[in-house]
């Protein structure tokens, strides 16, 4: 988590699928208040998530992030 908040980047989802394979997790979904999404982002979104790694990685804003994962 980061103490810094980016305003309008907030976004309430909804989960349709998780598919695991291995230490693998795909997560995929929607954005729900569709009408909250700044240019060119998509209503669809997956999280790709390597347990053995401790990496996560999704778009965001039109960018693919890497993420460290706490457990």
């Amino acid at each position: 988590m980061s103490g810094v908040v980016f305003p309008g980047t907030a976004r309430s989802i909804r989960v349709t699928d998780v598919r695991q394979s291995g230490d693998d997790v795909l997560i995929s979904g929607e954005i729900l208040q569709r009408a909250q999404l700044l240019k060119g982002e998509s209503p669809t979104f997956k999280i790709q998530i390597d347990r053995s790694a401790g990496l996560a990685q999704a778009d965001f804003l039109g960018s693919s992030v890497v993420m460290r994962i706490d457990e």
